[in-house]
């Protein structure tokens, strides 16, 4: 992002969590988030050459650089969804982590 460059949202979505994802670990949740955002703009990312996302999150970025093979069964099943895309995951940190420093 450029220093005098602005983020600004064109679109929101909203999500339900269910009973059964109530019990995911929180980088389940991150990574899920992740695939549901995909998933919901996926008209817009198709064809593109390089979407990033941003995350707060900062071991999700050890799991989006390892291989396939290692990271847990339910974690293997998003990346698998989130491979048809060219998605980079940058950290980026939160209101939370600003405000400690």
């Amino acid at each position: 992002m450029l220093p005098h460059a602005r983020w600004a949202a064109h679109c929101f979505c909203l999500k339900s969590s269910y009973p059964t994802k109530t019990n995911y670990a929180q980088i389940e949740n991150e990574c899920l988030s992740i695939v549901f955002s995909c998933q919901r703009f996926r008209h817009y990312l198709y064809g593109r050459t390089a979407v990033t996302a941003e995350t707060d999150h900062e071991p999700l970025i050890a799991i989006f650089s390892k291989p396939l093979l290692s990271a847990p069964k339910r974690l293997q099943s998003m990346l698998l969804t989130l491979q048809n895309y060219s998605l980079k995951v940058v950290y980026q940190a939160g209101p939370d982590e600003l405000m400690r420093t």
